[in-house]
């Protein structure tokens, strides 16, 4: 996974060496909630916390007309329920790949739904009396989203929006025990190398 975002942050920073072909490449980033709704409920007299902090950066092109794509380290932080004598933590993260469509793609205030799949990786510790228990799995699953960008008039090349995205069965049901739906709702800014303008032609 390393080794694909290096090859990926090379190849982005050979693209913008070219105005021509980075009129259509961006950089990114958003911060926001990362949620679950079934964290904790198999254990009667839990406390539990089912959200955290999430973070995303994120580098994309877009191609002429609607359509462009994405590639991102998202990190779905912290997940925990504690009771007596017993704590169950999950920490998520991966890197995404994703689809993008943006309608309509000229106007400065646009829609857009993301599609894509998601490398992930969930580290787990169960403390049960001060038996500690901890491990890291990996996987792929599939993740969607919508949400709305603004490009900025006064500032060229900024752009900030709001999205959802849900990614789908994170975690090894066989392993750590938690396979979870995880939803981020998240803020964020964009950067355009060629100007918002050359982002909607």
């Amino acid at each position: 996974m390393r080794k694909s975002v290096i090859l990926f942050v090379l190849l982005i920073l050979t693209i913008a060496s070219s105005s021509t072909q980075a009129a259509g490449l961006y950089l990114g980033a958003s911060v926001g909630a990362a949620m679950t709704s079934d964290f904790g409920d198999d254990g009667a007299g839990l406390e539990v916390d089912d959200s955290g902090t999430g973070w995303e950066a994120l580098a994309g092109f877009r191609f002429a007309g609607p359509l462009g794509a994405e590639l991102a380290y998202v990190d779905l932080g912290k997940v925990s329920a504690e009771g007596p004598g017993i704590t169950d933590a999950i920490k998520s993260h991966g890197v995404q790949f994703s689809a993008v469509a943006t309608f309509p793609p000229a106007s400065p205030f646009a829609a857009q739904a993301r599609f894509g799949g998601f490398a992930w990786t969930q580290d787990y510790e169960l403390d049960n009396d001060g038996e500690i228990l901890s491990d890291s799995e990996n996987g792929t699953t599939v993740c969607a989203g919508l949400g709305l960008r603004y490009n900025m008039k006064t500032l060229d090349r900024l752009g900030i929006n709001a999205k959802w995205t849900r990614y789908f069965d994170v975690g090894d049901s066989g392993g750590s025990g938690q396979s979870l739906d995880r939803d981020f709702f998240a803020l964020g800014a964009t950067w355009s190398f060629g100007g918002n303008e050359a982002s909607g032609e």
